[in-house]
């Protein structure tokens, strides 16, 4: 999800990914699961937490890394399954964590 001042807001102005995280965002990952899922050939061996869990750890460990959340999307009453948000590795999130200006790029 791409947020552009030419739609409306240029950022999302709201702690998407809690506390030490950034508060806006520029754009927002919004994932579903393909490979180890159920979805995928009718897996048993369904595995959502692989990513996430890396991330966590590295976190804890000190490292830097993206930040993310699971959650059950709805659009407009229709269920669409289990999906990730997570923070893009992007010019705006080195700004953010490590400092620095974001490059202004038009696309």
């Amino acid at each position: 999800m791409f947020f552009r001042e030419r739609y409306g807001a240029g950022k999302l102005d709201f702690p998407l990914f809690g506390t030490g995280a950034a508060d806006k965002q520029d754009v927002v990952d919004l994932r579903t699961s393909q490979d180890f899922s159920w979805a995928y050939l009718a897996s048993t061996e369904a595995t959502f937490i692989t990513d996430s869990f890396a991330r966590d750890l590295m976190g804890k460990m000190g490292q830097q890394t993206t930040r993310g959340y699971f959650y059950h999307l709805f659009i407009n009453g229709q269920y669409w399954g289990l999906y990730n948000t997570e923070e893009r590795v992007n010019q705006s999130y080195a700004a953010a964590y490590l400092g620095g200006r974001r490059r202004i790029t038009t696309w």
